[in-house]
């Protein structure tokens, strides 16, 4: 039997799919006997098209395509939704909790800021209020046989100081921005600036807008000193946890613990470069934007998870993976804000007249508490080198902030601010001398 009629009786007869493999095959034979496709028998050539015309009518249509596309897109813009959703609904519920008894919402967030510094009996703090401390207190405040009221003395007496030099540089900016713009408006009509045309102007100002937040969260809420609210707290807790903060949730509340003043500090210079770094962190509002980094973050976590294409297999690799980015990118963060509070807090320091060439010396010493737990721990202290723990810390090194903040103290010290500032925050600090006195938590909360 020839070749071709072999091939005429079967392939008319065969329906299924796999009729290109079968041409396909054909095809090599015949180019083997130099048989070209124009001379083979026309059973092969209508193979040929009904096997095309098979594969076609197997192809996915164009509009379900479309359709399938746009099923995935709205899964996935539907999963970020669900997050805001419910961070709404949160918030929303936060904020009524809130308002309805605001002090007993205040006590409970105090309560769980000290709980996480280490101290047990949330009851045992002590609390004074801005411009309680009249005087200096000459007792030393600086190791573990200090009173507590002494230590309490010290932390509202400098971070009095300290408070008015953050309120002083933010109004100082806020000064200059209106002032720039005057210029501007005058400068490009000629004419007097009315109040509308500078509030529209000021309105449209990021920088503005920054600074008149920042007034607010240092003025409790307000941006006027006529309506100024309620004095700042400042917190002593007895913990083994050396440690300062200040943060957005207990509106102007400084928080020291006393192993911070017994550990790291061994002067008011030391102290007040350590609680302008703190006041600095809420004018830039860095509490603020770490929570919308970690929120975006968390998002970002969700939305790749759900777009496993193995249906929860790989999200085990895939968590994994995310964590360690989430932790380097939110350590990054972190950092950066860290050196911007160190940039700021040395000037408010400087500003109140605090001795900043010798203040950074609490940094040298944190980067010797640092390397000693490394030797207990590891048996060694390499500082050469920075390993992955240093660049997944919320912090930078101890000894790098030390060595920035030498070199700014060159720049930001007293005797810039001598004959200007100075006075200023000596005025305002015995303005705000007010009727309040050294308390415990029972009496204050």
């Amino acid at each position: 039997m020839s070749f071709y009629y072999y091939f005429h009786k079967t392939a008319s007869t065969r329906t299924s799919r796999s009729g290109f493999r079968t041409l396909q095959s054909v095809t090599q034979h015949a180019s083997r006997f130099k048989v070209k496709e124009q001379s083979l028998p026309n059973g092969i050539c209508s193979f040929r098209t009904k096997a095309k015309h098979i594969s076609s009518s197997h192809t996915v249509p164009r509009s379900n395509r479309v359709v399938a596309l746009f099923a995935k897109g709205l899964k996935l813009v539907r999963i970020p939704v669900l997050i805001i959703s419910v961070y709404g609904l949160g918030y929303n519920q936060g904020v009524m909790d809130y308002a309805r008894n605001p002090d007993k919402k205040r006590r409970i967030l105090l309560e769980q800021i000290v709980r996480g510094y280490g101290c047990e009996d949330p009851s045992s703090i002590l609390i004074a209020q801005e411009g309680s401390v009249r005087s200096n207190p000459s007792e030393d405040a600086y190791t573990e046989n200090s009173s507590r009221l002494v230590q309490l003395a010290k932390i509202s007496f400098v971070g009095d100081k300290i408070v008015q030099s953050g309120k002083s540089f933010v109004d100082e900016k806020i000064k200059e921005i209106i002032g720039k713009h005057m210029k501007q408006r005058q400068n490009a009509t000629g004419d007097p600036v009315s109040q509308d045309e500078m509030e529209e102007s000021l309105s449209q100002d990021v920088d503005f807008m920054k600074w008149t937040e920042a007034k607010e969260r240092m003025e409790n809420g307000t941006t006027t000193t006529a309506t100024r609210g309620e004095k700042w707290k400042f917190v002593l807790v007895d913990s083994p946890v050396p440690n300062a903060c200040v943060s957005e949730l207990v509106p102007c509340t400084i928080f020291v613990t006393t192993s911070l003043l017994n550990t790291f500090t061994t002067n008011d210079d030391e102290l007040a470069l350590i609680l302008g770094h703190e006041v600095s962190h809420l004018i830039h509002g860095h509490g603020s934007e770490a929570i919308d980094t970690e929120t975006f973050l968390k998002t970002m976590e969700v939305l790749m998870l759900s777009l496993d294409p193995t249906e929860g297999f790989l999200s085990v690799f895939i968590i994994g993976a995310i964590s360690i980015l989430h932790r380097f990118l939110s350590a990054s963060y972190s950092q950066h804000h860290e050196l911007e509070a160190d940039e700021m807090g040395i000037a408010l320091a400087a500003r109140a007249c605090f001795d900043t060439r010798i203040a950074p010396l609490t940094f040298q010493k944190m980067h010797q508490h640092h390397l000693e737990s490394n030797r207990e721990l590891y048996g060694s202290a390499d500082t050469n080198r920075r390993g992955i723990s240093d660049f997944l810390s919320t912090h930078p090194p101890s000894l790098e902030r030390y060595e920035k903040l030498t070199q700014a103290s060159m720049e930001e010290n007293p005797e810039k601010y001598r004959q200007t500032h100075c006075n200023k925050i000596k005025k305002g600090f015995f303005d705000s001398l007010g009727k309040s006195k050294v308390t415990n938590s029972s009496s204050t909360t």
